[in-house]
This record gives structure tokens, C-alpha cells and sequence, in this order.
């Protein structure tokens, strides 16, 4: 990288801290961007414009992206908020991961008037592991998977999971899954997953069939 010679060296700190200081003794121009949520997220592609010089189009994205959020907001707005759990990795056995307090897929329930039964746990860095038994307490109305189906992602295998058959969400067949690179990936996607989130939770408030790209895998 260093024998590249760029001018500018976008990194992911939460993952590349340890290279990102080397890079930096080694005199290379870098900016890390944590993982972010959604408004942070606009923020950070406006510094991105500044930093490449592309001020312009990186507000006209930001303007546009704000104003698809803006159109969600106002067409959930005044339902009834039903909870959720928002899955973001089973793949280890014992371990549920799931979008917590803080993070980034907590904010999207909220735009998508949705109640995220673990908003209040923000252990993990908002990404907490939790038990069965809890998410069997909260009894989620809504069950949303955001992982790859090599992760966990797969609808059919919830509804096999032993204890979740009384859960409202199962009953109720309400377990969707959600394309991993829209509602994982913090960048100008994330206005899909929100789209997505909201339409499979108040379809009655959308004129539009749900868009291909909300359950598409990788």
C-alpha cells in the first residue's frame, strides 16, 4: 500500500486500529470512519466529499438520501409501533447477536417505527449476545434476520428452533428475512434496509410491492 503513494487512506477503525496507526508512521494520509449509524452515516459521506474534493455530489446524495428517510418516516408515522427483534448473527450455538442499543439497525427501528425488544441492551458495543430465554420474555411480534443464511439467515429454520414456536412472530408467520448488504453494511444502503424494514411491518402504508433487492441474499 505504502509503494501505491495515495494521496488518501480511508479506513474502518473498528476493525484496521492497529494497521491504521502503522500507516500513519509510515506517513500515509488516513481517516478512519467508526462503524456509524444512519445520521452519522450522512455525515461521513459529506466528509467524504470534502476530502476528495467532490463536495457537490456527495450533498446532493446526502440531500437525496435524507429525503427518501424523510418519506418513510412520514408514511409510518402515527402506527402503532410493534416490537422486533432484529437478528444479526446465529451462527454460533448458544450466541444470538442482535442489533441493540446504539447501533446503527436500533436507529433504523426507530425511523421505521418499530420497537426493538433489546433497545435497551447496548452491551457489545450495541451489539449484544443474548439467550433464547430472553428473547422468549420479550416475545417479539416481528422477527427480522440481517445475517447471510450461512450465518443464520435462513426463515424456515426459525420457525424449527426449539422453545420459539409459541413466540407471536412465529405464530403469526411474521419472519422475514432482509438482504445482509442493506441493513448490515453502514453506507447509502441503509436507506433500502429502512425501506424494507418498514414496509414488512406496516405494508397497509406502502402503495409499492416490496422491492426485489430487500430479500436478495449474497
Amino acid at each position: 500500500m505504502v509503494a501505491l503513494k495515495p494521496d488518501l487512506v480511508l479506513s474502518y477503525g473498528g476493525e484496521t486500529k492497529q494497521y491504521d496507526t502503522q500507516l500513519k508512521q509510515l506517513g500515509l494520509n488516513v481517516v478512519d470512519f467508526p462503524l456509524s449509524n444512519l445520521t452519522q452515516m450522512l455525515q461521513q459521506i459529506k466528509l467524504v466529499g470534502r476530502l476528495t474534493f467532490t463536495e457537490d455530489a456527495a450533498n446532493k446524495l446526502v440531500q437525496q438520501l435524507q429525503r427518501q428517510i424523510d418519506q418513510v418516516k412520514t408514511a409510518v408515522a402515527g402506527t402503532t409501533a410493534p416490537s422486533v427483534l432484529l437478528e444479526v448473527d446465529d451462527s454460533t450455538p448458544g450466541k444470538l447477536y442482535v442489533f441493540g442499543g446504539t447501533s446503527f439497525g436500533d436507529e433504523l427501528a426507530q425511523d421505521a417505527n418499530a420497537h426493538n425488544i433489546f433497545h435497551a441492551n447496548s452491551s457489545n458495543g450495541g451489539y449484544p449476545a443474548v439467550s433464547d430465554e430472553a428473547v422468549i420474555s420479550a416475545n417479539p411480534q416481528y422477527v427480522i434476520l440481517t445475517e447471510d443464511p450461512a450465518y443464520g439467515g435462513d426463515v424456515n429454520l426459525v420457525y424449527k428452533r426449539a422453545n420459539w414456536g409459541n413466540l407471536d412472530a412465529v405464530k403469526s408467520r411474521r419472519v422475514y428475512h432482509i438482504n445482509v448488504d442493506i441493513i448490515q453494511r453502514p453506507g447509502p444502503r441503509l436507506v433500502e434496509g429502512l425501506q424494507c424494514l418498514a414496509q414488512l411491518i406496516h405494508p397497509d402504508k406502502f402503495t409499492t410491492t416490496l422491492p426485489a433487492y430487500c430479500n436478495a441474499t449474497v
